[in-house]
C-alpha cells in the first residue's frame, strides 16, 4: 500500500481507515494462511499479542498511558476488521517496574502470545534479551536503548536515546545557545537508559568541540542540589538531563531558584504534563527543552488531532489528561500490527514468519506521530530524526514544538550505534 502522510490533502480518519482496511483486508485464510500455519497465540478468531508494563511501580504513569494509546488504536484496527478476520487481544500484565517479576510474567505469557508488543523498560529488556531471543518472539521496546538493536527479534519504536541526545545537542548549537568551547552539563541516570544517552553525548561533544561535564546519579535521587551547585561552580552553558520527571524538576527548581537560567535539554523520559502543575512549572517552561522522536499529544497534525478526539472520547479510566504517551502507545500499536499484517500476506502467523516480516519492513510510516521507521537491518537505529518542545501550560499536552519538521544534526549521520560499531 501506498503511504499516506500527514499535512496531504486527506483527512486523518480517512488515512486511520485506509490503514486499517488494508490490514483487514490482507487475508482471509484460516489461521496464518494454508503454508505458513499459525504460531503461539493465532486461533481463526483472534491473534493475542503479550504487553508486559509497569502499572504500579517507578515508571507507571507512562505504562498506563501506553497502554491506553495503544488499546485506543486497536479497538479502532478491530472494528474495521482486524487483522486476516481476526481481533487482536492483548494480554496484558503489570510487572511493577521489577525485573524479576518481569522474568517470571515472561515466562508465564511467552507460550499463549504471538509477540510483545510492548515490553517497557530498559533494566526489564536487558534481563530479558537473551530468552527474547532464543524463543525467535518479535519484541516491541518501549525503552530507547540503542543496545538492544543488536537483538534480531527487537523493534525501537523510534529514535533511541543516544541519537535523541546527539540532535538535541546539535540543535542547541544550531542556535546559537551553546558555541565550540563551551561546557556542558550531563546529568545522568545510572543504568543502561542514561548510560546510552551518554554516549550520545560524548559524540556530539566530541563533534561540537564542547567540554563535557557527566555527573552520573543514582534513579532514587530526587533532590539534586548538590550536582546542579557543582555544575553551576564549572560554569556550564547548558545541562543535559537524562533522568526521569521528578529529577528533571529538581533541576529546574534549584537552578531557577538561585537566579542561574541555565539552559536545561532533556531526554523524551525526562517530562511529564504533570509537571506543570508543581512549584517548578516556571522554571520548566522558561528554560526546559525536550528532545523526543514522539510527536507531542494535541499537535496541530491530522493524526494527532484525530487521536485527541478520539481519547476526548474514549476517556481511559484513571487518566485526567492527554500526553504524549497516548501517541506513542497508539503508535506503538501501529507499527505492531503493521508487521503483523505484513506476516500474515506472506502466508503464516508465526513467529518465524514475524521476524522476517520485521526485516521486510524499511518504511513503517504513522502519519508523523514518529519518524518513518525502517527494520529492515539488526543492529541500526529505525530512525535518527528527533522533535524538540518546550513545556507550555496552555498546549492540551502540555509541550508546544519548536521545530514544526523532523530535525535531524548533521552530525548524527556519522554516529555508529553499538551494533554498528561491534560489526553488527
Amino acid at each position: 500500500m501506498r503511504h499516506l502522510r500527514a499535512g496531504g490533502p486527506v483527512t486523518a480518519a480517512a488515512l486511520t481507515a485506509l490503514a486499517l482496511a488494508a490490514a483487514a483486508a490482507c487475508s482471509t485464510s484460516p489461521p496464518g494462511g494454508e503454508e505458513g500455519g499459525a504460531g503461539p497465540g493465532v486461533t481463526a478468531k483472534t491473534i493475542k499479542l503479550g504487553y508486559l508494563t509497569d502499572l504500579s511501580g517507578a515508571i507507571s504513569g507512562q505504562g498506563r498511558v501506553d497502554l491506553a494509546g495503544s488499546r485506543m488504536y486497536l479497538d479502532r484496527l478491530n472494528a474495521a476488521g482486524g487483522i486476516c478476520g481476526r481481533k487482536v487481544e492483548l494480554a496484558v500484565e503489570d510487572h511493577g517496574y521489577d525485573v524479576q517479576k518481569a522474568i517470571s510474567l515472561y515466562r508465564k505469557t511467552t507460550p499463549d502470545v504471538l509477540g510483545y508488543l510492548s515490553l517497557l523498560g530498559s533494566p526489564q529488556f536487558e534481563a530479558l534479551k537473551s530468552k527474547i531471543q532464543n524463543d525467535d518472539v518479535v519484541t516491541g521496546i518501549l525503552g530507547w536503548d540503542s543496545n538492544s538493536l543488536t537483538s534480531p527479534d527487537v523493534l525501537v519504536y523510534g529514535t533511541p536515546y543516544d541519537l535523541e541526545t546527539i540532535s538535541g545537542i546539535g540543535y542547541l548549537v544550531d542556535q546559537k545557545i551553546l558555541r565550540k568551547g563551551d561546557s556542558l552539563g550531563h546529568i545522568y541516570w545510572q543504568g543502561s537508559y542514561g548510560e546510552n544517552a551518554l554516549r550520545g553525548a560524548k559524540f556530539a561533544a566530541q563533534k561540537y568541540g564542547l567540554k563535557l561535564v557527566p555527573v552520573q546519579v543514582d534513579p532514587a535521587e530526587s533532590d539534586l542540589t548538590r550536582q546542579v551547585r557543582g555544575l553551576q561552580s564549572q560554569k556550564v552553558k547548558a545541562i543535559m538531563l537524562s533522568t526521569l520527571p521528578t529529577q528533571a524538576a529538581s533541576v529546574a527548581s534549584v537552578t531557577s531558584s538561585s537566579g542561574w537560567r541555565v539552559p536545561i535539554l532533556g531526554n523524551s523520559a525526562t517530562f511529564l504534563p504533570q509537571l506543570l502543575k508543581t512549584p517548578s512549572a516556571d522554571a520548566l517552561q522558561k528554560q526546559f527543552y525536550l528532545v523526543s522522536s514522539r510527536l507531542p499529544f494535541g499537535t496541530d497534525n491530522k493524526v494527532a488531532k484525530d487521536i485527541q478526539q478520539e481519547f476526548e472520547k474514549a476517556e481511559p479510566q484513571g487518566i485526567k489528561g492527554g500526553e504524549d504517551g497516548i501517541n506513542v502507545g497508539w503508535a506503538a500499536a501501529q507499527v505492531y500490527t503493521e508487521v503483523v499484517k505484513k506476516a500474515c500476506a506472506s502466508g503464516g502467523l508465526t513467529r518465524e514468519s514475524m521476524e522476517k516480516a520485521l526485516r521486510a519492513s524499511s518504511a513503517i510510516d504513522t502519519g508523523g506521530l514518529l519518524p518513518t521507521l525502517d527494520y529492515s537491518k539488526v543492529g541500526l537505529a529505525p530512525s535518527k530524526s528527533v522533535y524538540v518542545s518546550r513545556p507550555d501550560a496552555k498546549q492540551p499536552g502540555g509541550l508546544k514544538l519548536l521545530t514544526k519538521e523532523l530535525y535531524t544534526a548533521k552530525e548524527a549521520a556519522a554516529y555508529q550505534t553499538p551494533g554498528q560499531s561491534n560489526g553488527g
